[in-house]
């Protein structure tokens, strides 16, 4: 009886999402379970029948926040490595153009993604917010990224003939300088195989769909 009258009033008082850094409250009946660790979720937090947590996108969504963070790095080496070239009057203005290319431009766009990709409070960051994030920024990364790959050969034409005077004059700036030029070549091609990862892993055919749609007009 006791239990019962204790199993009935739960119903009307508010619990807290099980997951780390969220504040979500609901309620008994509106809660969901994950079917691997057994915790009580919000629906955020929910992709049936697991939570976030125990989802198989989770290696996916943590390799989109892991390799985005190591390429923002890699672009702002770019722009240091331009700056200082040009500061030290080893490059004029015109063949800093012509090596770099607009790579201040990606820099901040993709400051901008990986601010967006940040701005929840959780670990990793819901798939939706990564879909999101691509399809607001997707009509700035095809002009940009269409201007620095257009240009990418000649490059490192420019590079390879001024090759010899920078390593005499700045070798620790310009070793390696060819390896970062081609990280936003190899980034672009890297997004379409994440994407169809993220909609392809072991989830029922509903969300699967609605994943597809939100990333489809994305690449």
């Amino acid at each position: 009886m006791v239990d019962g009258a204790q199993t009935k009033a739960g119903w009307h008082y508010k619990h807290r999402c099980e997951i780390d850094g969220c504040c979500e409250t609901f309620f008994l009946r509106g809660r969901h379970h994950c079917r691997q660790c057994g915790s009580s979720i919000c629906s955020a937090h929910f992709h049936r029948p697991k939570c976030v947590r125990c989802s198989p996108l989770r290696p996916v969504l943590k390799e989109i926040l892991t390799t985005e963070t190591d390429y923002v790095r890699d672009l702002r080496s770019l722009v240091a490595a331009r700056e200082a070239l040009t500061a030290d009057g080893l490059l004029s203005r015109q063949q800093a153009v012509q090596i770099f290319g607009n790579v201040e431009v990606l820099a901040r766009l993709h400051c901008e993604f990986l601010t967006r990709l940040d701005q929840t409070a959780e670990e990793l960051p819901p798939v939706e917010a990564v879909a999101d994030a691509l399809t607001a920024l997707a009509p700035y990364f095809r002009p940009i990224y269409a201007e620095y790959c257009s240009s990418y050969a000649s490059a490192l034409r420019s590079l390879a003939v001024l090759q010899t005077r920078l390593a005499v004059s700045r070798g620790s700036v310009s070793d390696g300088l060819d390896s970062l030029l081609i990280k936003p070549v190899q980034r672009l091609t890297k997004y379409p195989l994440l994407l169809k990862r993220s909609c392809w892993v072991e989830w029922p055919h509903a969300t699967r769909s609605v994943r597809r749609s939100k990333l489809r007009n994305v690449w």
